[in-house]
Parts: C-alpha cells; structure tokens; sequence
C-alpha cells in the first residue's frame, strides 16, 4: 500500500470532517468486491490478497470512523506526532492537574462553567 491514505483507498477526499455515511458507503462498495464468496474459485494467492486488502479496508474504515483515531491519523499524515513514547508527560504534579481540569470540563453543564 506504501503511500496510499486511508482515504485513497476508500476513495474519499482528504478531510478530517467527514460524512459518516460516505465512508460506510465506500465500506460497502469495497466489501462487495472483497467479498469471500466472489474469490471462491480463485487461486490460494488470489484470495490471500483479497484477504489483506479487506484487513486494510477494516482498518481505515476503523480509523476514519472514530473521532479520535481520525484527528490522530490526520496529525500524523500532516507530519505532527502523536502519541508516541516520547511524549509522555514526565512531571506527575502537571498530568495531575491537566486531568483534575478535564474532570471539571467533562463535569461543566455550560461553557461559562468552564470558562
């Protein structure tokens, strides 16, 4: 697959905000022509190709369908790394203060609770 983006293999435009329904659509279309039961006579590396090429389908559809898989894979295909062992936060006094306020973010009932 070597360059080839989630979103080329499902023939969509390269967008964090997507239509949910057009990624499921593209799901379909791809899942019919991947389809086991199409690539019954074929040869034995005919049908492990199909098999990797469905894999690789689930998991950009995986991808693209979650918000945060999505923003995390968008940042990455932007050049920006994430999640990686070396970022880490390193002082516990700040991990425990960012997550004492997104506690109280997750907690406000408005925007001026949070503000």
């Amino acid at each position: 697959y070597g360059s080839t983006t989630h979103f080329q293999l499902l023939g969509l435009a390269p967008k964090f905000a997507l239509d949910l329904t057009e990624v499921d659509q593209a799901y379909k279309e791809l899942q019919k022509k991947l389809h086991p039961d199409r690539h019954a006579q074929s040869g034995s590396q005919d049908r492990e190709l199909v098999e990797v090429h469905a894999a690789k389908v689930n998991e950009a559809v995986n991808t693209l369908r979650s918000p945060l898989l999505r923003a995390g894979y968008w940042m990455e295909l932007h050049g920006v790394r994430v999640l990686e062992e070396d970022q880490r936060m390193q002082d516990a006094e700040t991990m425990m203060e960012v997550m004492e306020v997104s506690e109280s973010i997750a907690e406000a009932a408005s925007q001026a609770e949070i503000d």
